[in-house]
């Protein structure tokens, strides 16, 4: 037999998805509702449309909490891409973008090449090009992990590279769906 959340000095649940995004299912809000005592219980994640709310209030919850739904109203900001992929089943997980700019003795050392491989074994998408002052920049886009592994090895670089500045800027993701080395930059 369960011990019972009051027991374990928890005084209000949430019911939550272990990924942000995941599906508050009915089950699981049974489940802890089975647990909490009498304790009031809010199901979050996933909870997306008005069918969602329903189902989880139905199966005990006493109040239901959206955030990404609310991500793909006129009113958000979010980007067209962003917008899709939370209404799309194939989309499940949290999309991002970086801007990198890279300065040093980062051309002639395989950088691009070094990082399109790097890249694409880390399922991140986006591109890389030299730019006309010796400089690189990359943009990267997929999950928070990914993109993250890949601005930590754009401040480092290939080994022969020796980066001096490494500039990072957030972008809204855009929907790439490969990485590829862009042409150099034209000059300004």
């Amino acid at each position: 037999m369960s011990t019972p959340l009051t027991g374990l000095g928890i005084d209000r649940p949430i019911l939550a998805a272990p990924m942000a995004g995941g599906p508050s299912t009915p089950a699981l809000a049974a489940a802890v509702v089975a647990r909490a005592g009498g304790l009031p219980t809010v199901a979050t994640g996933g909870v997306a449309a008005p069918t969602d709310v329903a189902d989880v209030l139905r199966a005990g919850a006493d109040a239901a909490m959206v955030g990404i739904a609310l991500l793909r109203t006129d009113e958000s900001g979010a980007s067209a891409p962003q917008k899709a992929a939370l209404a799309d089943p194939a989309f499940d997980s949290v999309l991002i973008r970086r801007n990198v700019h890279v300065r040093g003795l980062v051309q002639g050392v395989y950088y691009r090449d070094t990082c399109r491989r790097l890249a694409r074994e880390a399922g991140v998408n986006g591109w890389v090009r030299n730019l006309h002052n010796g400089d690189v920049e990359a943009v990267f886009e997929g999950s928070p992990g990914g993109v993250q592994r890949l601005v930590s090895w754009a401040a480092e670089g290939p080994g022969a590279a020796e980066v001096t500045e490494c500039a990072v800027a957030a972008e809204n993701p855009e929907g790439d769906r490969d990485f590829r080395v862009l042409d150099d930059a034209p000059a300004a």
